[in-house]
């Protein structure tokens, strides 16, 4: 396969660069991970603080973005929603107030900041960004909140538990039954019966895992895609393999496979947390794991998939990648891909005739930082901020073309509302551990024979449970 060779030894050496980082104390920058990860970054790490001024005009990041964003008014996932406007009664006392938010370049990135601008113009709270390096993000924003600098709205991105550390509980502001805020996401990152993080159903941050194909790569050979598969009724995960064989089979990279997506389709993951009972389970040997690693060692024997980067399908090498839906974004993992390239399409419904019902989506939240001096205008940005219907008025353009749009809308939306979810809880525990996902560690466990994963997933047994024990114990010491 061409490239393929050139791939492997760009992971290899990604690999041996995260571990020399981890025992040096560098950064690390989360989104060159071996797996396809399902974590949200833009890759911006070191951007200078966006300030909006006294006009509510923000500071641009140069990006020229005038496509029209077309029809948004019908979205779908507004959960039932009030007809009441929650800023009727704004208090005037908040006029000329500031709303400091922590990023890591996201939130603040030039098409995003549009809404805060217009959320400005729109009732006088001011909203300033200030960006730190997502890795360190959750011990930067907890030392500045111990200075007594912190910000007042900070991000959840799958930082759980670490994540409790940096905000309070959620005001009486927050009325979490009022079908605008998506509960679930609430008490996903739950700890005792308190509530820290919100999302909504109408959120540009939210949607959850699909599958990205490469339209050019489908088209110009004849091959079956995924869409055809799809709309055949008959896109499973044996259909998907099929992809894969037949985009190898003309001298290409298969695809990327990603096997904790796959488990949490099917309701697990090695590490998982019980919101009943505020505690983490380590789960390393659960059959549906066991069954989701067998599929993809297969794969990987076969040279169909491999240890890719998910941001090297933007090469145009590879057929398919698994991975979340800011894959759909104009700042997003394929940013430097030609959009009319990019194909996408939900997760196949089944695997060896199994139903796969849940949904896989990232912990991905926003809250009140501990000591924030203005938490009542945080409730107003959020409910102004999370709300893509804000989004047309401000002219803010985050898709890179009117068809992802359309799909984000019409198709991931619905599925990620209408869907039992999975949250990812496996990734901060890991890390505590320092066995984190994608690591060298877990190397003989992908790339061990089909036939032996159960035997190497046992192995990972007393890991998995440390990464547990250590995640309870961070909780206990927050909670």
């Amino acid at each position: 396969m061409k490239n393929i060779l050139s791939l492997r030894l760009m992971s290899a050496l990604a690999i041996f660069c995260m571990v020399i980082a981890a025992f040096a104390g560098c950064e690390v920058n989360t989104t060159s991970s071996i797996p396809s990860g399902s974590v949200e970054s833009s890759e911006v790490a070191n951007l200078p603080d966006l300030v909006l001024d006294e006009e509510g005009n923000a500071i641009s990041d140069g990006q020229d973005r005038t496509d029209s964003r077309g029809d948004v008014s019908n979205v779908v996932g507004t959960g039932g929603g009030s007809t009441t406007d929650p800023f009727a009664n704004i208090p005037k006392s908040l006029k000329g107030t500031t709303v400091t938010v922590a990023t890591w370049g996201d939130e603040s990135a030039s098409e995003y900041a549009k809404v805060a601008t217009q959320f400005t113009k729109d009732y006088g709270i001011k909203v300033k960004w200030v960006t730190y390096n997502q890795g360190t993000y959750v011990s930067n924003v907890v030392q500045q909140i111990a200075a007594g600098s912190g910000p007042d709205v900070v991000i959840n991105n799958a930082f759980f538990p670490s994540g409790i550390e940096m905000a309070q509980p959620l005001t009486s502001d927050f009325n979490l039954d009022d079908g605008f805020w998506d509960k679930r996401f609430s008490e996903a990152a739950a700890v005792k019966g308190k509530y820290y993080y919100v999302n909504s159903y109408k959120s540009p941050f939210v949607g959850g895992m699909l599958v990205f194909y490469n339209k050019k790569i489908f088209n110009d050979n004849g091959l079956n895609s995924p869409q055809d598969y799809l709309d055949q009724g008959a896109w499973t995960y044996e259909n998907l393999k099929k992809c894969m064989q037949d985009v190898e089979k003309i001298g290409l990279n298969g695809g990327i496979v990603e096997p904790m997506i796959m488990a949490e389709q099917m309701g697990s993951q090695v590490v998982s947390y019980d919101k009943a009972k505020s505690t983490f389970v380590g789960n390393a040997t659960d059959p549906n794991v066991i069954e989701a690693f067998q599929f993809y060692t297969k794969c990987v024997e076969e040279g169909l998939t491999g240890e890719y980067n998910v941001t090297q399908f933007s090469s145009g090498q590879i057929g398919l990648v698994m991975t979340g839906s800011f894959g759909l974004k104009y700042n997003g993992y394929f940013k430097d891909m030609s959009a009319t390239e990019i194909g996408a399409v939900p997760l196949p419904t089944s695997l060896n005739g199994k139903q796969l019902n849940y949904h896989p989506i990232i912990l991905r939240g926003y809250g009140i930082a501990k000591g924030a001096e203005n938490p009542q205008g945080v409730y107003y940005f959020l409910r102004y901020y999370l709300d893509i219907d804000q989004y047309e008025k401000a002219g803010a353009n985050i898709f890179p073309n009117k068809v992802l749009q359309k799909y984000f809308m019409e198709t991931q939306i619905p599925k990620y509302k209408n869907s039992e979810l999975v949250f990812e809880y496996y990734t901060e525990p890991l890390e505590m551990v320092g066995k984190p996902w994608g690591g060298i560690d877990w190397i003989n466990v992908r790339h061990t024979p089909s036939g032996q994963v159960a035997t190497e997933l046992a192995k990972m047994v007393n890991v998995c449970n440390d990464a547990a024990n250590a995640a309870n114990e961070k909780l206990k010491d927050l909670s």
